[in-house]
């Protein structure tokens, strides 16, 4: 009997020993190489566990089986394991998120695109560089409600719900943040086109004044993100572009990953002859980004760039010449060598820093040097400038009752800005005898709060506001020209700025909310300032109430559908217009109603079948019908007259294919309208349809490197259109014409 019972214990010992085998792995993005938190790993048994912040995983089994992997945004994957697989490296292979699965930042609640109660446009890094890498403007134009214009090369103008009415060049009436730190300066303005398409992996757009935590701006806040990850180890990448009209463009890029952070450097040059006369652009960026999560409770971020800018200003044409030959410059650009140079240096440090599970506090400074000239047709302006600016956000989350969360944000920004501005005559493209000799002082703060409350019935409140204070001192030290000298101290009133929104879930797949926010947006100082030399002290800011309500629904799987109406009562309304001397002064309207419907419908698709590896489509619609209120200029009642510069409706059909093997095509169709272009509504820019495409192609040796092939072109119709017009302009120079069709072809190489 022993006998036997040590033969059964002998034969049962393998089996012992073999059921103890224990595997350990590490899941990573299949192109990225990023360690990927959270997935889950699931036995046959369906007992499992999920990957830590590394994305390691430990398992013990029990004998052979198949492990089965799964992961929100990837491609499932099952493999088969033994006894003698104790190590595995895997990999899943990314799909694209559909905008359900979008984590929207802007209200500091990190919910859900339908769960947030707003109208919110996000794109990612693939919806960012779907186009040819050069401009920001066919990615923005895919969003409703949105609209970028690019008058000259790396001339952006960006409007959210008709706001370019303030925006004769440049970016104003909408705030930006880089990486949590403000990047419009103190005087309102915001030079995008310092930034490369490189330098950043995410956009997120909140429109109309519905960013409260972000104080003054009746257009919309715009945050910009870089990377928050990377692969472990040393990455090495070049890349380069050419195109039609001179374009180049081509740079390289050094990444460092670690267990608990990342190091980014690049630099990236970009030139273009441009498609007119006086239209050449020249632009050197780089930039080192860094983060790290340097304990528990601590992160630590520094960004630092350089951005050396140059690009021609062609000016605008009237209808007969933009039909005659929309490639000449404006008489007189060209011999006073009409343009703008940016040198710019910022620094950026932020800290996030987490207490416990409730409370957290993201803070952020930063400093920017900056040298800027501009020689237009009727003087030319060189300025020294810098800013300084903080911002700390403090972040508290519990629970009032099991179940319902409830949260409380506040915190406060400060900005100061330094500007030593010198004008001179304009001869030949020099700077000739000093004119003007001018120091401005710029001060801006706000202070910030926002409560969110769960409410039983799937409903969720949230009451924020914001006060905003904005100082302008303008000393006048030098006056050829009439020596009227002045010391002048502006500050605009102290506005609170308060917005309710509520939400309601009425199924897994189904919500709707509604907002009512006041939106404040002092003048800035390019619209006090005039270019030539006086001072428009008279400007008030204006002011407004939005109501806006949306519904928000995903129908099936792969499905998104959002639609949202808002009405804009604004007071006192800023207007751009260009007098005979071409100097572009503003003024006041009285009051503005700006309503509208925007409608996003949204489809991706996985695995077709044995050929096709995904689709993803997306249809914009945007109807805005903007008028003017009581409005009276010079003796003429511009009472419900069309907004200028606003089209009444704009489509864009995005439809994109992914094909096994590593081939793609993206393809864009996009129609505006047409557009009033003075106060009168007497002319109007045409309707234009513009049509794009790019077919690539990827090869991703997952462990060492990955190559990339892309062919595309703009315009493919090959329309006449004007992508930028001057409101108001006198003699009739509206038209900035865009370029006809054109090509480009590019690659990039990493090494892993």
């Amino acid at each position: 009997m022993l006998r036997l019972v040590l033969l059964l214990a002998c034969c049962a010992l393998p089996s012992f020993l073999y059921a103890q085998f224990s595997v350990r792995g590490t899941v990573r993005d299949a192109e990225s190489g990023l360690p990927l938190t959270g997935v889950s790993v699931l036995t046959e048994s369906q007992t499992g566990i999920t990957t830590d912040t590394n994305g390691r995983f430990v398992l013990t089994l029990s004998a052979p089986q198949t492990l089965q992997l799964s992961f929100v945004g990837y491609q499932p994957r099952r493999i088969a394991v033994t006894a003698t697989d104790t190590l595995l490296r895997l990999q899943l292979v990314p799909v694209a998120l559909s905008l359900p699965e979008v984590i929207v930042r802007g209200y500091e609640s990190n919910r859900t695109l339908p769960e947030t109660a707003g109208s919110v446009g996000v794109l990612n890094t693939r919806a960012l560089r779907r186009f040819s890498d050069a401009s920001l403007v066919p990615a923005v134009n895919t969003l409703p409600g949105v609209r970028m214009e690019e008058r000259a090369a790396g001339s952006y103008r960006l409007a959210i719900r008709g706001s370019q009415l303030r925006s004769p060049f440049g970016i104003r009436n909408v705030k930006f943040y880089w990486n949590g730190i403000p990047f419009s300066e103190p005087n309102g303005n915001t030079n995008l086109s310092l930034l490369d398409l490189s330098a950043l992996d995410r956009m997120e757009i909140l429109k109309g004044p519905a960013g409260s935590l972000y104080g003054a701006g009746t257009g919309g806040t715009v945050l910009l993100s870089s990377r928050q990850q990377a692969p472990l180890g040393v990455q090495v990448g070049v890349n380069a572009l050419g195109g039609s009209y001179g374009t180049w463009r081509y740079g390289a890029e050094v990444t460092s990953g670690y267990e608990n952070g990342l190091v980014q450097a690049q630099v990236q040059r970009q030139q273009s002859q441009g498609y007119r006369q006086q239209n050449a652009f020249d632009r050197t960026f780089a930039n080192v980004w860094s983060r790290f999560e340097v304990s528990k409770a601590r992160t630590l971020s520094a960004n630092v760039y350089y951005s050396d800018l140059y690009y021609e200003i062609p000016g605008g044409l009237t209808r007969q010449q933009y039909e005659s030959d929309p490639q000449q410059a404006r008489a007189g650009s060209v011999d006073t060598k009409a343009a703008l140079l940016n040198k710019t240096l910022g620094v950026g440090l932020i800290q996030e820093y987490r207490w416990n599970d409730h409370w957290q506090n993201t803070t952020s400074v930063y400093g920017t040097l900056t040298q800027f000239e501009n020689p237009v047709i009727f003087n030319y302006k060189i300025n020294a400038e810098q800013a300084l600016g903080g911002r700390s956000v403090f972040t508290y989350r519990n629970e009032w009752l099991p179940g319902y969360d409830w949260s409380l944000v506040a915190g406060g920004e400060l900005q100061h800005g330094f500007e030593a501005s010198d004008t001179y005559e304009n001869v030949g493209g020099q700077p000739d005898s000093l004119r003007y000799n001018d120091k401005v002082t710029t001060m801006t703060y706000l202070f910030f709060g926002q409560a969110e409350l769960e409410l039983p019935a799937a409903f969720r409140l949230t009451a924020a506001l914001s006060y905003n204070r904005l100082d302008y001192r303008f000393l006048r030290l030098f006056d050829r020209l009439d020596g009227d000298l002045f010391n002048t101290h502006r500050s605009f009133r102290p506005v609170v700025s308060p917005r309710v929104a509520l939400f309601k879930k009425l199924h897994e797949r189904l919500s709707v909310y509604g907002s009512v926010s006041h939106g404040f947006s002092p003048p800035t100082l390019a619209e006090v300032l005039v270019p030539g030399g006086s001072l428009n002290d008279s400007l008030q800011a204006e002011q407004g109430l939005n109501y806006e309500v949306g519904v928000k629904a995903s129908p099936a799987e792969g499905w998104y559908l959002e639609l949202t109406a808002f009405r804009l009562n604004l007071q006192e309304a800023l207007v751009s217009y260009t007098g005979a001397d071409g100097i572009t002064r503003f003024r006041n309207t009285g009051a503005t109603r700006q309503q509208g419907i925007e409608g996003l419908i949204t489809y991706q698709y996985q695995d077709f079948g044995r050929w096709v590896e995904g689709l993803n489509t997306s249809l914009a619609y945007t109807f805005h019908h903007f008028r003017y209120g009581a409005y009276v200029q010079e003796g003429q009642n511009y009472e419900g007259k069309f907004l200028p510069g606003v089209p009444q409706q704009g489509v864009a059909l995005t439809l994109d294919f992914r094909v096994r093997g590593g081939w793609y095509l993206n393809s864009t169709f996009s129609h505006v309208g047409r557009i009033p272009l003075d106060d009168a509504n007497q002319d109007y820019a045409d309707p234009y349809t513009v049509v794009s495409a790019r077919l690539g192609w990827r090869y991703n040796r997952a462990r060492w490197y990955e190559a990339h092939f892309f062919v595309g072109g703009d315009n493919l119709m090959n329309q006449r259109y004007s992508l930028g017009n001057d409101i108001n302009a006198a003699f009739g120079r509206y038209f900035q014409p865009a370029a006809p069709v054109s090509f480009y072809a590019g690659t990039s190489f990493r090494l892993k």
